[in-house]
């Protein structure tokens, strides 16, 4: 979500359910987990405003602009999360969806390791 002018520790607890309800949300940037994710939502918050955006950096863009709320992959908002040029709010109406990675070599050698461990460890680690 945007960022707000409070700091962690200072500021109010956010309440998701009504960030949910007062926000766009923006939807499909990712083809794996949407469908599943709003019919629970849907069940769980009346009445979500939803966008469908094809593309996660547009997402991004947006959320960073205040035009409405996502859910993404941490891996692909790691970056802003650090600069505090977006927000994750604490979670816990359900069990968020899982979304794997995976990288596809021709062989395995001690390059290739050497590849993994390092993007595993920058985004995942």
């Amino acid at each position: 979500m945007p960022t707000d002018p409070y700091d962690e520790e200072s500021g109010p607890p956010i309440d998701v359910s009504e960030e949910l309800q007062k926000n766009y949300l923006f939807t499909h940037h990712h083809p794996v987990y949407w469908d599943d994710l709003l019919f629970t939502l849907n069940k769980r918050i009346p009445g979500i405003r939803t966008m469908k955006v094809t593309q996660a950096h547009i997402a991004k863009r947006f959320i960073q602009e205040g035009l409405g709320i996502s859910f993404l992959p941490h891996s692909i908002v790691r970056r802003e999360l650090i600069e505090g040029r977006l927000m994750q709010p604490h979670f816990d109406l359900f069990e968020l969806p899982t979304v794997s990675t995976y990288i596809l070599v021709k062989k395995k050698g001690e390059l290739e390791e050497e590849f993994i461990n390092q993007i595993s460890n920058y985004y995942f680690g």
